[in-house]
């Protein structure tokens, strides 16, 4: 049926059949993918009302919630920014009170016409494409958590797909998980910090009571995250948001954290404190390695290492138990005075 509609009506006109059932097609698995290449989804649009060339060849996103017949009006208000910087870029106006003499007339006359010819020779030709799929029904749930369940694979080759996970991630999440990620870093420089302090032994000079500042900044710097994952726990549920790996490292990286904070303060050269630590680093290198992922060009080996070391995890399993046990022998052969 699908297949049907996408060759004999391709047209935005009929995306009005998929409104209310496209997310249950897609966890019911039906193949997708036709659909979202076509024009019923993703319509290129060119009206006389909206520039058709532009010094401006980057590519952008806009929302646009209002009437699909007054769109070709709207650009003003769905391009505002550009609206503005291309209206500054081609206001070749000049004033008559500058002309003064002919000669200065004829200087600015020049100046324009070659500001002109520049900027003409930069233009590039500008494409629009109206993506319908924000516009779908979400009473069956949300699309974006439909899509990234799906096993079809060909979806996410789609333009309208593509799309659609970009402009989700430049609009809301990027600021996020880029805020999330400075003060991560900011974490690991004062983890450095108060290693160097209380491990090294160089406190710089200041004192016992900068080692109790380095505590107090770890534990402000864990309020960000401690408030982001429990609205996350709250948004998804104990059930959803415990069935994710990635959320247990999460937890044992706030509370984990604070608990270390405690240890350091009572005695830092414990066992206890010790092997906390330790384990405590490893999360945050886990954790790092999630905001990783924000940058594609680390995104990519972060996601293949990840993935090695899940699909290994028999073997790891398997590894760790071997050395622990070679360990015992050692200590039993020769122990450590």
């Amino acid at each position: 049926m699908i297949d049907y509609i996408v060759e004999h009506q391709n047209s935005f006109v009929y995306s009005h059949l998929f409104k209310y059932n496209i997310i249950d097609l897609l966890k019911k698995e039906v193949p997708c993918a036709r659909l979202f290449e076509s024009m019923i989804v993703n319509m290129p649009i060119e009206y006389v009302e909206w520039p058709q060339l532009s010094q401006f060849n980057t590519r952008m996103f806009s929302a646009y919630s209002g009437s699909m017949f007054k769109l070709r009006f709207e650009y003003k208000n769905v391009f505002p920014k550009l609206y503005e910087q291309e209206a500054l870029a081609y206001d070749d106006r000049v004033s008559e009170q500058s002309w003064g003499s002919y000669d200065s007339y004829k200087r600015v006359v020049t100046k324009v016409i070659s500001a002109y010819t520049k900027r003409k020779n930069q233009l590039a030709k500008v494409q629009y494409q109206l993506n319908l799929l924000c516009s779908m029904s979400e009473e069956d749930g949300k699309l974006i958590d439909a899509v990234s369940n799906s096993n079809d694979l060909a979806i996410f080759q789609t333009d309208s797909i593509k799309d659609l996970i970009d402009w989700r991630w430049q609009k809301f999440a990027k600021r996020i998980h880029m805020r999330g990620f400075f003060l991560h870093v900011l974490y690991i420089l004062l983890t450095t910090l108060y290693i160097c302090t209380t491990y090294l032994k160089n406190d710089f000079g200041l004192g016992p009571w900068f080692k109790d500042v380095q505590l107090l900044g770890l534990g402000v710097l864990l309020i960000y995250p401690l408030i982001y994952d429990c609205g996350q726990l709250i948004k998804q549920g104990f059930s959803q948001y415990f069935a994710q790996f990635w959320n247990y490292v999460d937890m044992f990286h706030i509370f984990g954290g604070y608990a270390n904070i405690y240890l350091q303060f009572v005695d830092p050269t414990s066992c206890v404190a010790v092997g906390w630590y330790s384990a405590l680093i490893m999360s945050i290198l886990f954790k790092l390695f999630f905001f990783f992922r924000i940058q594609e060009k680390f995104s990519i080996i972060t996601t293949m290492i990840m993935t090695c070391i899940y699909d290994l995890k028999v073997f790891m399993v398997f590894f760790t138990i071997l050395v622990t046990f070679f360990g015992f022998c050692f200590n039993v052969l020769s122990p450590n005075p």
